[in-house]
């Protein structure tokens, strides 16, 4: 046999050919309340963007031709009503109580998924909702 190699791993569940805005997005809102995307959630994406196009110079690909930033934030707009979907299904996951969190296993089925509501979930989804209708999204 031959010599051992390095093995990695990759999970393709969630690969998709789209705009890279549904990531960034998924990531802010999910991560952040309302009052820190008040204060940095511009910030946040020019910084995305420029390290973005740091990322497509060192691959010698001219961001201005893959992906200039009128169409990143173009994109912007229109995920951003995403987020209230991300609001409703994921942020519920992520804000559970530990003692209610499912076990996964093979007898698991989508009503172990059903959580109790929190108020952290709650205020986080009301803030995500307020935020959408100041930025326009809804």
């Amino acid at each position: 046999m031959g010599d051992v190699v390095d093995v990695v791993s990759i999970d393709y569940q969630t690969v998709y050919a789209g705009t890279p805005v549904c990531d960034i997005i998924y990531f802010i809102v999910l991560s952040t309340d309302e009052k820190f995307r008040k204060q940095y959630f511009d910030e946040l994406l020019t910084h995305y963007y420029t390290k973005l196009e740091e990322a497509l110079k060192r691959l010698s690909v001219d961001p201005l031709e893959a992906y200039p930033k009128e169409k990143f934030y173009s994109d912007i707009k229109k995920v951003l009503p995403f987020a209230v979907v991300l609001g409703a299904t994921v942020l519920p996951l992520i804000t559970a109580e530990a003692e209610n969190v499912p076990k996964v296993g093979n007898d698991s089925d989508v009503n172990d998924f059903i959580l109790p509501p929190n108020e952290l979930c709650a205020q986080r989804f009301r803030g995500i909702v307020s935020d959408c209708i100041k930025w326009g999204a809804i």
